[in-house]
Order: structure tokens, then C-alpha cells, then sequence
């Protein structure tokens, strides 16, 4: 599960993106490729541990979703 983790991070900043931009970027870059409900489920999960900042409601889909690096 956690090596896409380092494909995911190298694409998330300090200035909020839409998920949808990050998860293409890193199956961009992934020498193993996996579907975009399982990448989204890992952002989900490094969220949950306090290593990314999530906003907008799931809820509504994945349009509305940015992620960033938490501030320091």
C-alpha cells in the first residue's frame, strides 16, 4: 500500500490542487499502475494520519476535493 505514497506526495504542495489533478499526475509517474478509487483511498488514509490537508465534502464528489501539505 505505501509505495504509491512517495508517487502521491511528489505531486502535493504547500498551494491546495484538486484531487483529480494529482491523482493523474502520479499514475503519470507510476512504474506500476493501479485505478484511482485505490489512490484516492491512500490520500484518504495519509489525511487521516495528519500528513495531508483535506477540503471540501466527499460527499460530493471528487471534483470538489483540494489537497496540500499541512502548514508547518
Amino acid at each position: 500500500m505505501q509505495f504509491f505514497d512517495k508517487y502521491l506526495l511528489a505531486q502535493i504542495g504547500k498551494e491546495a490542487q484538486k484531487l483529480n489533478k494529482i491523482i493523474s499526475a502520479a499514475q503519470s509517474k507510476m512504474p506500476v499502475q493501479t485505478g484511482d478509487a485505490f489512490l484516492v483511498w491512500r490520500l484518504r488514509s495519509l489525511a487521516n494520519e495528519g500528513k495531508l490537508t483535506v477540503q471540501g465534502d466527499w460527499t460530493k464528489g471528487w471534483k470538489e476535493i483540494t489537497i496540500q501539505l499541512p502548514a508547518a
